[in-house]
């Protein structure tokens, strides 16, 4: 890409240069009696010109569209990748289920004191039964 810039750098450096180059010899022509090759010459020099400048504007927007394209891409990987490790993280932390933690165990048992509930059903998914689901719940006078 550096290299397709800087062959349009000097394609564009070189028709300016003939540009002016053909200008000086058109105002000494008319000066002299004037020809018309030399007028149709700069006419397609400068229609050159214009070309190759609108190719290097259609150049320069397609590759701000790429940049950005891959900017997102980027955006979006890191997004991605950020979530991955925090769902690892969840899945790795203490590798046990939230309801065999004994922090479970005991907010189950602060809810059935408080609700003074005799057993609770089991929640979702638990293979095992603790003393809280399956026995009346501690009461405190």
């Amino acid at each position: 890409m550096v290299n397709e810039d800087f062959s349009q750098q000097a394609m564009l450096s070189k028709y300016e240069q003939e540009i002016k180059k053909l200008r000086r010899a058109l105002a000494q022509q008319h000066l002299t009696g004037g020809h018309l090759e030399v007028k149709e010459e700069l006419h397609r020099v400068q229609t050159q010109w214009i070309q190759v400048t609108k190719e290097k504007e259609d150049v320069e927007s397609e590759l701000a569209k790429r940049v950005e394209e891959v900017e997102q891409t980027q955006h979006e990987k890191l997004k991605l990748q950020q979530r991955i490790s925090e769902l690892e993280e969840e899945v790795l932390v203490g590798g046990t289920r939230p309801e065999e933690t004994p922090e479970f165990e005991m907010a189950v048992r602060k809810v059935c004191a408080m609700l003074d509930v005799q057993s609770l059903p089991l929640p979702l998914g638990t293979s095992s039964r603790s003393k809280c689901h399956t026995q009346p719940c501690d009461k405190k006078d």
